[in-house]
């Protein structure tokens, strides 16, 4: 769960949101806990935002724990499906507790989409790591995702169980990539680039 929050965080900074806050209002900060009140068009922008974030940050989360787990003799996963079915779980419990922000406000005025909308968004794009480093695995291993994730939402104490939809985040996904062409957000996108060390840096636009 921690390291999805930080790949979530580093998103908000890789795809320009907190620049493109900074050039609006002055201020690069993005609220996560949602105490503030503001005008409608500022949730559904805040909405947009936290979306974004949260489709790098499933496929980057993805990755290291893949890369991890498969690399360490104490983690690994002798069934591949395995891991990926507690990943998907992961997804899932996390975003029923963090959901716990938003829970008891209409979807207008959240400050993240629902916890099965932002399921939906971290299942499309592991689909697309899948694809690309997983090969003929891939349609398995996006099964046990969806499974996962799915468990999670209806089966995690303390959060209210929504029933996961796809057409929702499907509609959700469209509309945020509406938005965000709209908001001009995407051309303050920073480039992120390995160093030989391993490490990473983010790059200006």
């Amino acid at each position: 769960m921690l390291t999805f929050v930080l790949w979530h965080e580093i998103a908000h900074i890789a795809l320009g949101h907190l620049d493109w806050l900074q050039e609006r209002n002055g201020l690069g900060i993005i609220e996560e806990l949602g105490s503030s009140v503001m005008p409608d068009t500022e949730y559904t922008r805040s909405q947009t935002l936290e979306g974004d974030a949260d489709r790098q940050a499933s496929i980057w989360t993805a990755a290291v724990i893949d890369l991890v787990t498969q690399n360490n003799r104490l983690l690994y996963y002798p069934a591949l499906p395995d891991l990926f079915y507690d990943i998907g779980y992961i997804y899932g419990a996390m975003f029923g507790f963090l959901d716990s922000v938003d829970s008891r406000k209409p979807d207008l005025k959240r400050y993240h989409p629902t916890a099965d909308i932002r399921l939906g968004i971290a299942i499309a794009f592991v689909a697309d790591y899948l694809k690309r480093f997983h090969g003929d695995a891939a349609s398995i291993l996006q099964q046990e995702v969806v499974s996962g994730g799915i468990d999670a939402l209806f089966h995690t104490y303390h959060q209210e169980k929504q029933p996961y939809n796809p057409l929702r985040t499907a509609e959700f996904m469209y509309s945020n990539g509406r938005r965000l062409d709209e908001l001009g957000i995407r051309r303050l996108q920073h480039r992120v680039v390995t160093t030989d060390e391993g490490s990473f840096r983010i790059l200006g636009t």
